[in-house]
């Protein structure tokens, strides 16, 4: 994390000093997109990782939750203050905070003293790269648990990277929506975020497996409200799929991180989490190819719809016995995991 943290500070910190130089061209924009990408999956798979070894088991899903809920705070004030920034003191110097943020994320995390236990063992009993990445993968994929939460979240996302493709374009093209209401739906509807703070005594209070069916039929089917504003007044309709969406999400990501966290052993979790995101992640950008495609030839209604019944279908996923028989309290040897 700390050198995911230096590189990004690096890299973002090159683009103000060659634009004050005047060299600043496009292929160093896309360098720099390259390394902060990669840097910031680094990051993201160690943070997952490094959780169980700061916070007790049972306080899994309450510091998840408070992490997401700050996470989720610091991307809407951000996108706020960015265009703030762009337009107060130009691009080149919004960057120099932008910066300067992941150099503040540095220190923080060298505040951090914890001694993960199991990388001394580990690194007495090294394995092989290619052995150590399948063991990685057989934990996931070879679960009955995980195999269908992996199943869900793929589908989901490739549904809705299909939606949100042509989402922007059905509120202005097709709703005839001006930005500035357009963006503060976007905005008032993302409060949704919110809903990260009762994931805990949710997942407690019915149960981890019924969370998760719950939480994605809720996302997956609001969706449906959204070619509904095409009859119907559009910004109450709208407003309701919005928050339902980024209230459910929240829920379904701390639930089903917790428990992955709980379950997997340590020195499994980082492979597992990386696993899980390639997988998960890797369909995005597939979605939204062929949400592009699909927009220009079927149209950006049906497409719209495609990309809804696409993530309607995670939810089968979620509907087996193994999923049902999760609790909240699972051990670390779970043998359903």
């Amino acid at each position: 994390m700390l050198i995911a943290d230096a590189v990004r500070a690096v890299a973002l910190g090159s683009i103000p000093l060659a634009a004050f130089a005047h060299v600043l061209g496009f292929a160093q924009l896309l360098v720099v997109a390259a390394i902060s990408g990669v840097a910031a999956v680094f990051f993201e798979v160690a943070y997952q990782s490094l959780v169980p070894a700061i916070v007790a088991h049972d306080d899994l899903e309450r510091a998840n939750a408070r992490l997401q809920f700050t996470r989720s705070i610091a991307e809407v004030g951000g996108m706020g203050l960015a265009g703030a920034l762009i337009a107060l003191i130009g691009a080149a110097l919004a960057i120099v905070i932008d910066a300067a943020s992941y150099l503040l994320s540095f220190v923080s995390l060298l505040a951090i003293r914890v001694r993960e236990t199991h990388l001394a063992e580990r690194a007495a009993n090294r394995e092989p790269f290619i052995r150590e990445l399948r063991k990685g993968i057989d934990v996931l994929l070879r679960s009955p648990v995980w195999i269908r939460i992996v199943g869900a979240t793929a589908t989901f996302n490739l549904g809705i990277g299909t939606t949100l493709s042509v989402y922007l374009l059905y509120l202005y093209r097709v709703l005839h929506l001006s930005p500035a209401v357009a963006g503060a739906l976007l905005a008032v509807s993302k409060l949704g975020f919110a809903g990260a703070i009762f994931a805990p005594r949710i997942a407690r209070r019915f149960g981890v497996g019924r969370t998760l069916v719950v939480t994605t039929a809720v996302a997956a089917f609001s969706q449906l409200l959204l070619p509904l504003a095409l009859v119907t007044s559009p910004l109450p309709v709208l407003f309701v799929a919005e928050l339902a969406i980024t209230a459910c999400i929240p829920i379904y990501n701390i639930t089903q991180v917790s428990l992955r966290q709980r379950t997997i052993p340590a020195e499994l979790l980082g492979r597992a989490n990386a696993t899980l995101k390639t997988i998960v992640t890797g369909v995005y950008p597939i979605g939204t190819l062929a949400g592009g495609v699909l927009g220009g030839t079927i149209g950006i209604v049906p497409t719209l719809i495609a990309g809804t019944l696409v993530t309607i279908c995670a939810v089968p996923w979620l509907l087996g016995a193994p999923i049902r028989a999760l609790r909240a309290d699972l051990p670390a040897d779970e043998p359903a995991v």
